[in-house]
């Protein structure tokens, strides 16, 4: 795009991509008649049909961008007017005369930024088409990035899940005579606090398993702790 000598926007069509040629050859006929024919390989063809892809996004991208400006625009116009209606005619009318000013300027700037982005979209595709060896790197980059993202997100999924069995005890129901009894993680006060024990709270202490310290050793939200002995009393 440029500015001309009155400041509008001249939007300037991209060069046309160059078409393989090779002079037309004749070939005489036995019924008289002379045929002509490009002599052109396979690759050739196949780059003439890359190329001629990518002119026609550059041909036709002013189009497709004015139509992406016009759908925006009805679908703007009509979330707009649906809103003015959900508000009953008298503040519909009344909003439609502050707000249609904003509302129109405001869907024309959106309109502006993705014919931006469209431009910019429309003019990597047709460089990508450039020709054949441009379409076929870009083939193999997005190859590449979907090989490595999916190797990348495998995730572990072991053949058999492991079962855990919590071991079984023999215990006996006490009850806290403490106003707040700490339970610790070992036989001593020395030891981190797991959790607590109230007043007239139940409590198993484990059977088998003789006092430390004057600490006994308790089950606590299904593991071990251990309690001071003085303030539990068999129920």
């Amino acid at each position: 795009m440029a500015i001309d000598q009155y400041g509008q926007i001249i939007r300037r069509s991209p060069r046309p991509i160059p078409i393989n040629t090779v002079p037309y050859h004749t070939s005489p006929s036995t019924n008289g008649f002379t045929y002509t024919y490009e002599n052109l390989s396979l690759w050739d063809r196949f780059d003439n049909f890359i190329r001629r892809i990518g002119n026609w996004f550059a041909e036709y991208s002013e189009n497709i961008t004015g139509l992406i400006a016009i759908v925006i625009c009805a679908i703007g116009a009509i979330m707009f007017i649906s809103w003015l209606i959900s508000l009953g005619w008298l503040w519909g009318i009344v909003a439609g005369i502050f707000l249609g000013g904003i509302v129109y300027y405001a869907v024309l700037i959106v309109a502006g930024i993705f014919i931006f982005l469209g431009n910019i979209a429309l003019g990597i595709v047709r460089y990508i088409f450039y020709n054949c060896w441009t379409f076929l790197i870009t083939l193999a980059i997005i190859l590449g990035f979907t090989i490595f993202g999916g190797c990348s997100h495998q995730t572990y999924k072991p053949s058999q899940a492991v079962e855990t069995v919590a071991p079984s005890y023999s215990t006996t129901a006490y009850r806290c005579t403490a106003k707040v009894l700490n339970v610790r993680r070992g036989p001593g006060a020395g030891y981190d606090v797991v959790g607590k024990l109230y007043r007239g709270q139940t409590v198993e202490v484990i059977d088998g398993f003789s006092s430390t310290n004057g600490f006994i050793k308790v089950l606590y939200n299904d593991s071990e702790g251990y309690v001071s002995e003085r303030f539990i009393t068999r129920k």
